[in-house]
């Protein structure tokens, strides 16, 4: 169950550390951070919080995050963009991800997660599974219910 007086700062996540190994193998490929979000020396990824559009009821507390990550290659025919994240957890610790994949589109389900912990450090994620929205996000090569890394949202 989540607690209520988590205060989250910053969303931290590799996405999935065999995609970002073969976008770092393609002679092109590259990730490229920006709006807010860094790259950790880990290959982890950090989005800061935006707690205008963050919000918590009894039944569900939505985490919300700025900052862009793409990930290119194949001379521009592969182009996953991460922006804008939101995580939503359900007062049973279940819940998903979603961002917007570029520009104002709506928002994509990217991942559903069936458990989470929070303490007063945040909010762990331990076993994020690809939706299929989100198999067609990463370029169709990974099948639903995939694992992707661990998400911890830290407090701030």
């Amino acid at each position: 169950m989540i607690a209520p007086k988590v205060a989250v700062g910053t969303l931290r996540w590799r996405v999935r550390r065999s995609f970002q190994e073969y976008i770092r193998a393609l002679p092109d490929g590259a990730m490229i951070v920006s709006e807010g979000a860094e790259a950790t020396d880990d290959g982890a990824f950090v989005l800061p919080a935006d707690p205008g559009a963050s919000v918590s009821n009894d039944n569900e507390r939505v985490f919300a995050y700025r900052g862009s990550v793409s990930f290119h290659g194949h001379s521009g025919i592969l182009r996953v963009v991460l922006r804008d994240p939101e995580v939503r957890v359900a007062a049973d610790g279940s819940g998903s991800v979603t961002t917007r994949s570029a520009g104002a589109a709506p928002r994509i389900t990217v991942a559903r997660f069936a458990s989470s912990s929070a303490d007063t450090q945040g909010v762990s994620i331990p076993r994020p599974r690809l939706t299929a929205a989100g198999v067609a996000w990463l370029g169709d090569v990974y099948a639903p219910g995939d694992a992707l890394d661990p998400i911890t949202l830290v407090g701030g």
